[in-house]
């Protein structure tokens, strides 16, 4: 391990402590999203594929090669370590990237194709917020698709389509920023648009659920906007489900998707993940952790 104060020491607890500003904020839960950040024209350093955030020690974040993603030591880099390289070997300017799942980026993912339009230029992301095209998750696809809309963008974050976002920067300080306002963002845009539709101001404080609650009422089987949708609960949660669910991780991606719905009956056109990618998406899911579990027994 590299000696405390090195340039690569002070990198690692950077992702380190970034990580646990992530949790604090609400940006990511549990093990998902990734963090990196350049090292040198050969490595980059990035979080360990399932691993939480807040157990991280400055040791534990991979060392990755440019070149093939090789690396070294016992923990294996996350499972998006392409797109972080990629997002470096073609954007020269990034020093850090981070990745993640986070609320209403991920409902406007869900629920707006190519670009949302801003109801008022913002000082950091300017008028609009571009949506890379929907590539499955890990591949070299989604990868370009990010670069291609980050490239296109304007303040460093680009919404993955029915996947989440990803925040860039020239160092993890603006990363985190470019992450954090592009979430404020978002936010106010849903209240301001639900204040317009419904008369009355949104509020979760309090309120367990809600967009869960409203989508029930509708009385029709709920599909996946989102591709965790389709790995964790299915190609279709039938009707009347949603009310008997008690795991709490399940329970708020039911309600992220129920807000997808909800943005995209507003900004668009309702436009699930396909059937057949999405039976895709949950049997590569099983087949992934049936593995995982054998290896741990």
């Amino acid at each position: 391990m590299e000696q405390m104060n090195t340039p690569e020491s002070l990198k690692r607890e950077q992702i380190r402590m970034a990580g646990i500003r992530l949790v604090k904020s609400g940006l990511v839960s549990r093990t998902w999203g990734n963090i990196s950040c350049r090292l040198d024209e050969d490595f980059f350093l990035v979080t360990p594929s399932g691993r939480e955030y807040e157990g991280l020690s400055a040791e534990d974040i991979v060392k990755v090669d440019h070149r093939d993603l090789s690396y070294a030591g016992m923990l294996k880099p996350s499972s998006e370590s392409g797109l972080h390289r990629m997002i470096y070997q073609e954007l020269p300017g990034v020093g850090a990237v981070i990745h993640t799942h986070q609320l209403w980026a991920s409902a406007f993912a869900a629920a707006v194709e190519e670009r949302y339009r801003l109801r008022s230029p913002h000082e950091r992301f300017g008028a609009e917020i571009r949506i890379a095209t929907y590539a499955p998750s890990g591949t070299e696809a989604m990868s370009s698709s990010a670069v291609a809309g980050l490239r296109a963008s304007k303040g460093g974050a680009v919404l993955l389509r029915h996947h989440g976002a990803v925040s860039t920067g020239m160092d993890i300080e603006e990363a985190f920023t470019n992450a954090f306002e592009l979430e404020q963002l978002l936010e106010q845009e849903f209240k301001t648009m639900y204040r317009n539709v419904e008369g009355e101001d949104f509020f979760y404080e309090g309120t367990q659920n809600p967009m869960t609650l409203r989508f029930s009422r509708l009385n029709i089987p709920m599909r996946p906007m989102l591709d965790d949708f389709a790995q964790i609960v299915g190609e279709v949660l039938p009707v009347g489900s949603a009310s008997g669910i008690t795991d709490a991780i399940i329970s708020s991606i039911v309600e992220k998707n129920a807000l997808s719905y909800y943005v995209a009956a507003l900004t668009g056109s309702i436009d699930p993940i396909p059937a057949k990618e999405a039976r895709r998406l949950r049997k590569e899911y099983i087949e992934y952790y049936s593995l995982l579990n054998q290896r741990n027994r």
